[in-house]
């Protein structure tokens, strides 16, 4: 098992049903790259580049995604791309099927919005809580 700086859930229901984003906050870059490789079955390398890697569920499921986080690089920027990519497996799972994409009505993009807004805020909230910012 790796060695996490922190783990933990959040849960949102800003697109009906409920849905559940875990957490993990890695000590180590190397290790979270490691662990998103072999969760997905990659070729050594394939997140060479990541900073941080959302695996998002789009079964139905309570559980939407994990999102994997690296302890040096906390800001807005990653935290927010990682929470997007849930909210988008969200928001097709829950939302679209019945009233399209976010793209053909400005009221469905604000449902997307709001799982972006509710995620971040809740997943910020448990990394202070955590300790994990100054």
């Amino acid at each position: 098992m790796a060695d996490l700086a922190c783990q933990f859930r959040v849960s949102t229901r800003a697109a009906g049903s409920l849905r559940r984003v875990t957490v993990q906050v890695y000590e180590d870059l190397a290790e979270l790259r490691e662990a998103a490789t072999r969760y997905v079955g990659a070729e050594p390398g394939h997140f060479a580049e990541a900073l941080g890697v959302c695996h998002a569920y789009t079964d139905g499921g309570t559980t939407a995604a994990l999102i994997r986080l690296w302890k040096q690089r906390l800001g807005t920027s990653v935290v927010v791309h990682e929470v997007t990519h849930a909210a988008m497996g969200i928001y097709r799972t829950d939302w679209q099927p019945d009233h399209g994409d976010p793209n053909d009505d400005l009221e469905n993009e604000e449902v997307l919005a709001y799982l972006v807004g509710n995620l971040t805020s809740r997943i910020v909230d448990r990394l202070h809580h955590h300790g994990m910012y100054p």
